[in-house]
């Protein structure tokens, strides 16, 4: 299973024991598929492509249990799973000038606990 992320310019290269990011499979669905690859600015991808979670909002995910909420920690990344149509939207890659960059203008970052990065 590849470590890296397909959004063109993530800088998310991680090993999955040592953060609690996760990565999810670009959907099969051809017309999902489709929508996944534009919105990362993806090119070339195969089937094993993956997206780190930085890229979805915490609603894109189904909700497991309140115990994570009151208890105010990061729902562990094995039980975190995406609703159906959900396409990543956040900090993905916008063109500028002579590069690439990633959009934090019109994104929030991910709360804390969506998101835990150790390091």
């Amino acid at each position: 299973m590849p470590n890296i992320c397909a959004v063109l310019g993530c800088t998310a290269h991680f090993r999955q024991r040592e953060t609690n990011l996760g990565l999810h499979r670009i959907p099969k669905d051809p017309g999902l598929r489709k929508k996944w690859i534009q919105a990362c600015g993806a090119i070339g991808v195969n089937q094993n492509a993956r997206v780190c979670s930085l890229h979805f909002k915490t609603t894109d995910y189904e909700k497991i249990t309140r115990r994570y909420d009151l208890l105010q920690i990061p729902v562990p990344k094995s039980l975190r799973q995406l609703k159906a149509s959900v396409v990543p939207t956040l900090l993905l890659p916008t063109i500028q000038g002579n590069g690439v960059e990633l959009d934090v203008s019109t994104s929030a970052a991910p709360p804390l606990s969506h998101v835990e990065v150790k390091g």
